[in-house]
């Protein structure tokens, strides 16, 4: 289940280069207080959405990306009574603030719920992050990202996040169920900075052949592929023929 928000403003859309924790802060925002909302993020571990980047082109100006006044963005999950929260918190609010810019609620467009097959075509609309964490010698715990979309490291780090989020969000068990990625275009690293945590997360924007257990690429559409998909990573879409 995913829609296309829209939002508008008087005034043209001056953001920050982080648009992923914009986007993120101004959903928790929107829903903070729900009973329902709250209720159900405080009874999962893994979060049962995610969505893209800002669809519109921007230009590069001091202090961030200038956008037109109007912006738009994909929001998809399983559920579709956060999708409906969603929609009563943004319709019904007469200001809303995104960055430090008063927007209002302009349109949504509900996108045609798939059929999935063994095989998909798929593009990121939202970098995929995936990660180890690693204990070194001296106790420590880092993070180590992989980048290598050719690796088996890559592949066998999304097969095992999906059946995870299976299991949690889905209760299938898929454990035995098969899932391979290729890449079929040039990716390009993405990082993005959260200066709350002073954490730069990576990830990878590129076009990728997901083939196996239809179940789990159901999974990886609706709720997002790696890691942060609440924080707006691994948001993919169809990309034309497989």
């Amino acid at each position: 289940m995913r829609i296309v928000v829209e939002l508008e403003s008087s005034n043209h859309i001056l953001l920050p280069h982080s648009i992923n924790s914009v986007i993120q802060s101004f959903l928790y925002n929107v829903v903070k207080g729900d009973s329902e909302f709250d209720e159900m993020h405080k009874s999962i571990s893994y979060k049962n959405f995610t969505f893209s980047t800002i669809r519109e082109r921007f230009r590069k100006v001091e202090g961030g990306r200038l956008y037109g006044n109007s912006i738009s963005f994909v929001f998809s999950t399983n559920q579709q009574t956060l999708i409906n929260t969603l929609l009563n918190s943004i319709m019904f609010a007469s200001n809303l603030d995104l960055a430090g810019n008063s927007v209002r609620f302009k349109s949504v467009s509900p996108i045609q719920k798939k059929s999935f097959t063994t095989t998909e075509k798929m593009k990121t609309l939202s970098p995929i992050t995936v990660y180890d964490d690693i204990v070194n010698s001296e106790g420590k715990k880092f993070r180590s990202y992989c980048l290598d979309v050719h690796s088996e490291r890559f592949t066998r780090l999304l097969r095992n996040n999906l059946i995870r989020k299976a299991s949690k969000l889905y209760n299938w068990d898929l454990s035995d169920s098969e899932f391979e990625i290729e890449c079929l275009s040039n990716p390009k690293i993405v990082s993005a900075t959260y200066k709350h945590k002073n954490n730069v997360i990576k990830g990878i924007d590129a076009i990728f052949k997901l083939t196996g257990d239809e179940r789990l690429i159901q999974v990886a559409y609706e709720v997002g592929l790696g890691s942060k998909n609440a924080q707006g990573w691994g948001c993919i879409e169809f990309a034309g023929e497989k």
